[in-house]
């Protein structure tokens, strides 16, 4: 039986309580924005641009736009309002105490054989546990900071439709405003000859601001056309091979952890290693003012004096002393050593190769171990 996370009040950290939706406290800047955005689009459009456009293009204009931003915002706010836990994750519902803090000592993971250590019960297999919401959500997809809320099984569907919508919406609005936009500049150029069929258009000075205001919104619309397309598209991948997007991320980290160990062996198997310059004590560097003066006296390690074989530990770690078969010492580095690149010869010799910060040694053991025949 899994051994719980029971950790008394007084010893956990003050921890925010757990958020039960996306209108929990504090709320989100970019949920904030996001709320600012549509409703400058919608005062834009019905106080400013449906209005200059020509009458018989009212009916299907304001109807098509009304209906795509009116469906965009119910989705939205469906979307922020579901409260996407696991349903047996019912911590939110006690308002009288925050949730404790994890004690990494008791247990490596969050949740650990499909109970959680936070929510104190026990949770679905694909539900993880959000440090945001400090809860554990079903199925979870990602915490979405424009919702100021999670993404789980619960509202998955309604997010997606609301990028949906939101993309269609802003297609609609861009098209509108670039037309008002445009029709608008002869207006500006020479008021007194250009007809006047808005209330806008009454002042030079009044229509000049209200263009910046259309100039200004068709940059939002774009770059949220092609933020929520990018959205979209990475959304319709994901259900495409099966993923969610916590699995996704996962799934390319390990990926990038999976090269980067590869990509380390094949320098062992290599021979190449970064390592510090060659003579020069680790810890002797640490305490200089300046790592980049080398000490005058290098700090070479002897190989023993009992066997003939170079000791991996010695080519790993860069020794400045190298011993042939016969016991023969080669001659020591220089009395400066720089930071530069050494090769091991068939000489038996190091010999510094280029002003690279690595060091190049043999591609095995036994190739190091080199007999030279005296002269």
């Amino acid at each position: 039986m899994c051994c719980h996370n029971r950790i008394d009040e007084a010893q956990a950290e003050d921890r925010p309580f757990v958020r039960k939706n996306g209108w929990s406290l504090p709320l989100n800047g970019l949920q904030i924005l996001a709320w600012l955005l549509i409703l400058y689009f919608g005062v834009v459009f019905y106080a400013v641009e449906g209005l200059a456009l020509e009458p018989y293009w009212w009916p299907i204009v304001f109807s098509i736009i009304s209906v795509v931003y009116v469906t965009n915002i119910i989705f939205h706010t469906t979307s922020t309002t579901i409260n996407p836990a696991d349903d047996n994750s019912t911590k939110w519902k006690a308002t009288s105490r925050p949730v404790l803090k994890f004690n990494r000592k008791l247990h490596k993971h969050v949740i650990e054989n499909n109970f959680c250590h936070l929510c104190e019960t026990n949770v679905g297999e694909s539900s993880k546990h959000c440090s945001a919401c400090n809860k554990c959500v079903s199925v979870f997809d990602h915490h979405c900071k424009w919702l100021n809320n999670c993404v789980g099984d619960k509202n998955y569907r309604f997010f997606l439709a609301t990028i949906t919508s939101a993309l269609l919406g802003c297609i609609g609005m861009i098209v509108v405003s670039i037309i008002v936009f445009v029709e608008t500049i002869p207006f500006l150029s020479s008021p007194t000859s250009a007809s006047v069929n808005v209330w806008w258009k009454t002042s030079h000075a009044l229509a000049i601001v209200i263009e910046i205001f259309i100039f200004l919104k068709i940059i939002f619309l774009g770059l949220s056309i092609l933020l929520l397309s990018q959205l979209l598209l990475f959304h319709v991948m994901l259900n495409h091979r099966k993923l969610t997007t916590y699995e996704y991320v996962k799934r390319s980290e390990r990926k990038k952890n999976e090269k980067k160990a590869k990509r380390e062996e094949e320098n062992i198997e290599n021979g190449t290693f970064c390592n510090e310059p060659l003579g020069v004590d680790s810890e002797s560097v640490a305490n200089m003012d300046d790592p980049r003066e080398i000490p005058d006296t290098p700090t070479a390690h002897p190989l023993p004096q009992s066997s003939g074989e170079i000791p991996k530990s010695d080519l790993y770690n860069g020794n400045g002393l190298v011993k042939n078969k016969k016991g023969r010492i080669a001659r020591p580095l220089r009395e400066k050593f720089p930071t530069t690149s050494h090769q091991y010869s068939n000489d038996g010799f190091l010999h510094e190769a280029s002003n690279q910060h690595n060091v190049q040694l043999p591609h095995s053991i036994s190739d190091a171990n080199i007999t030279s025949t005296e002269s």
